[in-house]
């Protein structure tokens, strides 16, 4: 592809990148909506035009997401895909019976799926395309603030249609496109999300690629915002010794373990998570009740 486009080879593999990441957001979005597992097998990307991207398959449901009127990115999802998440809504077991996987959405799962995969797209659009997102939003009116957070809010379902063919009045016909191609799988049940962006743009895009340092950054936020309710036990220890095996054995109810001498009126004890120092400090007696306080961090060559 690189070479039949006049894209380098790096840049190819830059948007390789941003393919694979969008998927894998765009999976972690859809489980909890769906309450089911989605596995990604996978990510290809080629080439074609508007018109070959909107007429890739013959059972389809193919968005177009703008910012404000104008076209952004282009989404392609197979019937089969489509069936596999409304199924999960609704809480239906796959029968893959025929009838059932040819028969068209109804009014109400046609609404759920687009629900679902604006929702999903929102999300995960713009974390890996920011970059192209934005030239579409510098073309509106719209008051921008440049952050992932707004292009969320203003990201748009403009288009749609339930059947392969060209969604006209949106994109160019014979525009370039990168498609970008996941593989997913369901409850059993595989089909694939198509990601069609303009080829100049996406081009643009994968130049300002994040490095690993900013990655790494949006990783540990990611955690962050997602561990930050868990509990962690801590336990706030007095002191350590070494003893014999054999000196151990002999231990029983009442046996004295001397700590070392003590410095100052309270003890020093540390505060540990799975075996690792947080914090020093001591214990403190307060309305009846030991309570750990905190005391600055003393440098190492302190006495």
């Amino acid at each position: 592809m690189a070479d039949s486009y006049g894209l380098e080879r790096g840049v190819a593999q830059a948007l390789q990148r941003r393919g694979e990441r969008f998927f894998a957001l765009l999976g972690e979005s859809l489980e909890p909506l769906i309450a089911r597992r989605i596995k990604l097998q996978g990510v290809r990307q080629a080439v074609a035009s508007f018109a070959d991207f909107c007429a890739a398959s013959p059972a389809q449901h193919t968005l177009v997401f703008g910012v404000g009127a104008k076209p952004a990115l282009s989404i392609r999802v197979d019937h089969a895909l489509a069936l596999g998440l409304v199924d999960g809504v609704l809480g239906r077991v796959d029968t893959s019976s025929s009838e059932a996987s040819e028969a068209p959405l109804t009014a109400t799962e046609k609404r759920i799926l687009l629900n679902l995969i604006k929702s999903a797209v929102s999300i995960a659009a713009p974390q890996a395309f920011q970059e192209l997102l934005q030239d579409a939003l510098q073309a509106t009116s719209a008051p921008r603030r440049g952050g992932a957070e707004e292009l969320e809010t203003v990201l748009q379902i403009i288009s749609v249609a339930d059947r392969a063919g060209l969604i006209a009045d949106t994109i160019e016909p014979t525009e370039p496109m990168l498609a970008l191609s996941g593989q997913y799988v369901i409850s059993g049940r595989s089909g694939a999300l198509a990601l069609g962006l303009s080829l100049a743009i996406a081009g643009r895009a994968s130049a300002a690629q994040p490095s690993a340092a900013s990655e790494a950054r949006n990783t540990v936020e990611r955690l962050r915002q997602t561990l930050g309710a868990a509990r962690l036990p801590l336990e706030a220890v007095l002191g350590a010794v070494t003893m014999p095996l054999t000196a151990v054995k002999t231990l029983s109810p009442g046996s004295v373990i001397p700590l070392g001498r003590m410095r100052g009126i309270a003890p020093p004890v540390e505060l540990r998570a799975a075996g690792q120092t947080l914090c020093a400090g001591t214990v403190i007696a307060e309305r009846g009740w030991y309570r750990f306080l905190m005391q600055p961090r003393r440098e190492s060559g302190a006495a």
